[in-house]
């Protein structure tokens, strides 16, 4: 009997919603926390089938066919009806067992359920009754024997029915998939198998041996303690929370425990309570806390305000926001999207957002508007934003810069390649702009056009080599001489214009870095009318030394024959007369 006992307590006193249910879908037993999760009485419940409380029926079918194929199932996901209509989500844990007449009968766990005392009101209602009769019948001394006779058989039935109860109740616990564990005067009375494995003990290990607070962490082990006691005197304690548990092996997990409130077992007060490991959920949950700041992290490093809003209320801001506008974090829940918009751009970005909502325009754009301080300081500003979904409702996430120095800067490089352009237009000499190792002109001014003889549209995107207008030995040696220098002074080349006339140029040169091309500017000084001078003149120098060295020559001759020519007539003079 205190087996029985035992038994019917972990039923009945359960605060997961637990049935019995036969084959073909009749309930045979439930506990109150399944009638509570469900939302019927227990009379209108027992009238219905299995199958009547499922949102759909066909998932009972493929419920049905795994505990045919399997025996047994362990959170299985399955969805019930109340009566009042609205579907409840369950975690299913079910094993499959034989009555004494071999009939197929299901031992059904749904967790989050409450407990209730199904049998022990069922048994206190026929007690009830029977001690009623008994009073009515007393006054009948005539039927007294007849009385007693009847007492003695129904209670036979109960006890047999008590019997058949307690086998189904002890089978349950036996079989549940949660740890079960009854302590009484600190020390464990009764621990299920899995209560037993989730600590690496055994049950005989456990029972009248350990403590209970000695599988607690001694983290929390004077607080479990202290709640323990307060329970059993009736004071007012959590009944589920996450408790840290240590195993036989010194190991640390987690579990979270659902107590109930104190029970009579063999005559004392004593703590039922359930438990579940949830060590793996704790280490996600973990996990995801270190995500989670690993994300902030990130999103409030970012040099751009990062928010999420819905419709136009929004739900998150990085730090950046808050410096970007200059509002203060309590601040968000009084301001909307339209706030942070200069007023001639609220409406055009409003347009924008709906847009983009209704998914007439892509879910991902980037383009500029104008944004607002708090102060009402307005601000040029690139907006780059996307559709997605927050909650299971649809939201944007934006990224605002403010980009008033870009802007700025943007301008000053547009006033500066302007002055560039027209210095680069208006210069007297020929300017070109060329690719620094493919050749290839990037832009050329008139006076280059016109000592090449070509159009700009002919020359821009072609190479000099091409066009004919320098050789590939000249380019190449005009090359060597940037790549070892980064410059060139005074170099002397030759170019050939569109009508063939030959042209000699020196070049100044420089390697300059736009938008990460490597370009050269060069210069080209047009030097063939002095080449010209200096060749005729360098020929008038060579004429006049030949004339000068012609006369030199003549005067010695001279000098030389008049010497011969007196030398000579001295020599006749001295000739005898008779000489012929």
């Amino acid at each position: 009997m205190e087996s029985e006992s035992l038994y019917r307590i972990l039923f009945e006193e359960s605060k997961e919603a637990t049935a019995i249910v036969s084959e073909d879908g009749k309930f045979i037993n439930i506990n109150k926390a399944f009638l509570d999760l469900l939302g019927y009485s227990k009379s209108e419940l027992m009238k219905l089938n299995a199958r009547n409380i499922w949102a759909d029926p066909a998932d009972r079918v493929l419920w049905q066919a795994e505990m045919a194929r399997k025996g047994s199932v362990v959170d299985y996901q399955g969805r019930y009806l109340r009566k009042d209509g609205t579907v409840r989500d369950s975690t299913i844990s079910s094993t499959q067992q034989h009555m004494e007449d071999g009939a197929i009968y299901y031992q059904t766990v749904c967790h989050d359920v409450t407990e209730r005392k199904r049998a022990e009101e069922t048994i206190r209602s026929a007690y009830d009754k029977l001690e009623q009769t008994v009073e009515e019948r007393t006054a009948e001394l005539v039927n007294a024997n007849w009385q007693l006779k009847k007492e003695i058989e129904d209670r036979k039935h109960a006890e047999k029915a008590l019997k058949e109860s307690e086998l189904k109740y002890k089978t349950l616990a036996d079989s549940s998939l949660t740890g079960i564990f009854i302590h009484q005067d600190d020390k464990y009375v009764y621990v299920n198998d899995i209560f037993a494995e989730m600590h690496g003990y055994t049950p005989e290990e456990l029972i009248g041996r350990k403590k209970h607070y000695e599988l607690i962490h001694p983290d929390q082990r004077e607080t479990i303690k202290e709640r323990s006691y307060k329970r059993l005197r009736r004071e007012e304690v959590p009944k589920q929370y996450e408790i840290k548990r240590l195993t036989k092996d010194g190991q640390a997990v987690w579990h979270e425990i659902i107590v109930s409130d104190p029970i009579m077992y063999q005559g004392k007060p004593a703590v039922m309570g359930h438990e579940m490991d949830i060590t793996e959920r704790k280490l996600a949950e973990e996990a995801l806390r270190e995500s989670d700041e690993r994300y902030k992290n990130v999103v409030d490093s970012n040099l751009s305000a990062i928010v999420l809003y819905q419709q136009e209320e929004i739900l998150f801001a990085n730090k950046p926001f808050y410096d970007i506008f200059g509002y203060e974090r309590g601040d968000l829940e009084k301001i909307v999207m339209d706030d942070l918009l200069a007023p001639e751009a609220v409406a055009e970005v409003a347009e924008k957002r709906r847009k983009r909502m209704a998914g007439e325009i892509e879910q991902a754009s980037v383009y500029e508007s104008k944004g607002k301080r708090k102060n009402g300081e307005p601000f040029d500003m690139e907006i780059s934003v996307c559709a997605s979904y927050y909650l299971g409702e649809p939201c944007c996430i934006a990224s605002l810069s403010d980009i008033s120095m870009r802007k700025k800067s943007e301008e000053a490089i547009r006033e500066s390649e302007s002055r560039f352009r027209t210095l680069f237009d208006l210069s007297p000499l020929p300017v070109a702009v060329v690719e620094m190792e493919t050749g290839r002109l990037i832009d050329v001014n008139d006076k280059y056009c016109e000592l090449t003889q070509y159009d700009k549209t002919e020359l821009i995107g072609r190479t000099t080599i091409d066009l004919g207008i320098l050789s590939r030995e000249e380019r190449n040696r005009y090359l060597a001489r940037m790549r070892r220098t980064g410059e060139v002074h005074d170099m002397e080349i030759d170019f050939t214009a569109r009508d063939g006339t030959k042209i000699n140029l020196l070049l100044f040169s420089k390697h300059i870095k736009i938008a990460g091309e490597d370009l050269t500017v060069t210069v080209h000084f047009d030097v063939t009318e002095r080449k010209c001078l200096e060749a005729q003149l360098q020929q008038a120098h060579k004429m006049e030394a030949v004339g000068t060295l012609a006369g030199g020559i003549a005067h010695d001759f001279n000098n030389i024959l008049g010497i011969i020519m007196g030398n000579t007539e001295l020599a006749i003079d001295d000739v005898p007369e008779w000489n012929p």
